[in-house]
């Protein structure tokens, strides 16, 4: 080849090379460029009150978008009577037209299969927004939700950990909790706590705030759920239920788990007076992150301000999924309507509140979140508290004991029953397998109750308010 053509060709490649550059750098913005002296007021559609909203938001954001008001529109409760939850939901979108909208996460996943949410990968790519260092497992989990788009981002989340009382553990000669442990290991530490203390003192290997609690908390991790997906037919009859309530009440008669309404000797509820945990009288407890906040503050329910050397360990796991934790609750996804009159401001909002500031300044004024973009190193407790992210968020299990469609009317009378039929087990008046079978059966007459008293309405979703 001669060395003009080599040249040519060089040439060529270099302005197709410049040509492809400045297509990307003259790349037209998805949404224009936002006018800092242009007064704007966004509609935000929430159902979170002034001050939590001003706490956890609006403060820091106006502080740097000064010239955008925020309007807080609460959610109309008048659109929710005699109709499903989300259908409501989309009746306060119509009428209040916001810029803004929390959603639950059932929310979210119909109206973006639906396609009433502005799709945010574009802009999200255009820009470079960070969605790498959130929560592990929390991004793939909201595009599952809508088909492998985001359509929303989830600011923060609620999870669970294994908090330790560390003094008692030295005290008793018992070696102290790991991460990874499973729910057989967790009940086996609580057992090596059995008839310790003295009789006025007792000290509990576990601590549960209810007897359900404490059955709901090891089911979850199994993926059990007590009724079908349809919310039609209970799925109490099986050999893992079955294993989840032996190894429950068991545990429970032998004091190895202590709930906070426990049965004593002569077969009377008895309720302590105060969180046993927090008073220094059990070992472990499995708690949502607010538990932090009552060590750290010496919130202790009754007065009984006992203070120990605390840790944390994750959630008990699933050794057939030992990377990731049921455990996990997203309160609110925030998305923007397609019908949005200010979607450039409504975009900064949402990336301000999933963004790096809030890293730096959330968590330490407002303990009752957990950031899904992560921790300050600043934050108090941050080598405990980095334990909330070390698990994957699973990506087909919830805490949620029953599925998104089952009756709010047939919940409520279910736990009573349930809690019923457990105190009999715990008192040996019923063995475990006729427990399961009158739940069973009282189950399923509750679920037909509930469907036929719907009078045709949708059902009013469970879980996630």
């Amino acid at each position: 080849m001669s060395m003009s053509k080599v040249l040519t060709r060089a040439i060529v490649s270099m302005l197709v090379l410049a040509m492809m550059m400045a297509g990307c750098s003259s790349e037209k913005p998805l949404l224009e460029d936002l006018d800092k002296e242009k007064e704007v007021t966004l509609r935000i559609l929430t159902n979170m009150d002034r001050m939590s909203f001003r706490n956890y938001y609006g403060g820091l954001f106006g502080i740097q978008y000064s010239n955008i008001d925020l309007e807080l529109i609460p959610f109309d409760e008048r659109y929710s009577s005699n109709l499903d939850s989300i259908v409501a939901l989309e009746a306060n979108i119509s009428r209040v037209r916001p810029d803004v909208v929390f959603l639950s996460p059932d929310a979210y996943e119909r109206l973006a299969v639906e396609r009433k949410l502005y799709n945010l990968e574009p802009i999200i790519r255009q820009e470079q927004f960070d969605v790498d260092t959130f929560l592990p497992g929390l991004i793939d989990w909201i595009r599952e939700k809508s088909g492998g788009a985001l359509y929303g981002l989830a600011p923060s989340f609620m999870g669970k950990v294994l908090f330790y009382n560390a003094d008692l553990f030295h005290q008793y000669g018992v070696e102290l909790p790991h991460d990874g442990m499973t729910w057989d290991d967790v009940l086996k530490l609580a057992a090596r706590f059995r008839n310790e203390g003295s009789s006025n003192d007792e000290v509990s290997g576990l601590y549960v705030w209810d007897i359900e609690a404490a059955i709901f908390d090891i089911s979850t991790n199994l993926g059990l759920k007590l009724v079908d997906s349809k919310g039609e037919r209970m799925l109490i009859q099986s050999e893992s239920w079955k294993r989840v309530f032996s190894q429950t009440v068991e545990a429970i008669q032998n004091r190895d788990i202590r709930p906070q309404f426990s049965i004593a000797n002569n077969g009377v509820i008895k309720e302590e007076r105060s969180d046993l945990f927090l008073a220094g009288r059990a070992a472990m407890k499995l708690d949502w992150n607010m538990g932090v906040f009552s060590l750290q503050r010496g919130n202790i329910q009754g007065g009984n301000n006992h203070a120990f050397d605390w840790g944390v360990v994750t959630a008990p796991i699933d050794p057939f999924r030992p990377g990731e934790t049921p455990y996990i609750q997203i309160p609110n996804i925030m998305a923007i309507p397609i019908e949005a009159e200010h979607k450039r401001e409504a975009w900064e909002f949402i990336k301000f509140s999933n963004g790096p500031e809030k890293v730096e300044r959330g968590l330490r004024n407002f303990p009752f979140e957990m950031l899904s973009r992560g921790l300050s190193k600043k934050t108090k407790d941050y080598n405990k508290l980095e334990t909330f992210y070390k698990l994957r968020m699973s990506q087909e299990r919830d805490s949620r004991p029953y599925p998104v469609n089952v009756p709010d009317s047939f919940t409520e009378p279910f736990d009573k029953l349930l809690n019923q039929v457990l105190t009999r087990m715990i008192r040996k008046d019923v063995t475990v397998e006729q427990g399961i079978n009158e739940l069973d059966i009282k189950g399923n007459e509750l679920l037909k109750q509930a469907r036929a008293s719907q009078n045709g309405g949708g059902p009013t979703l469970n879980g996630y308010q």
